[in-house]
């Protein structure tokens, strides 16, 4: 069994990094599109050019959040990480943080770092 962890643990990482492929592109222009979450069929995120995105869910329009990603390198420095923010327009107070775990033409992961962290999948429609 003790196998078997160590297995996973190195396994779904490495799998998470080679199928997302490395953020090579600039995150800002790479997430403007619609994404749907796994396991909601009737949710979807649209980021859009002009900073905003919007949160839709049974086709109409939930929420909506300015978006931001801002870039921060490891403690060795070899590594770039991103991060995503999204503020709500009506209550600038509240805001969601995301790292961006991976990123490319057609698949997004995101890791909420506050309370719970987990990693939330999405396929660009």
């Amino acid at each position: 069994m003790k196998k078997i962890m160590t297995f996973l643990q190195v396994v779904i990482p490495l799998t998470i990094v080679t199928s997302f492929g490395a953020i090579d592109q600039n995150p800002e222009q790479l997430i403007i599109g619609t994404w749907k979450p796994e396991g909601c069929a009737t949710c979807k995120w649209v980021f859009k050019e002009d900073g905003k995105c919007y949160d839709h869910y049974k086709g109409k329009i939930f929420q909506t959040y300015r978006f931001s990603i801002k870039s921060g390198k490891s403690l060795n420095g070899k590594l770039t990480h991103h991060f995503l923010t999204l503020t709500d327009i009506s209550n600038p107070k509240e805001s969601y943080e995301y790292e961006i775990n991976g990123l490319s033409e057609k698949r997004m992961a995101l890791e909420y770092l506050k309370g719970t962290r987990k990693l939330q999948y999405f396929t660009r429609e």
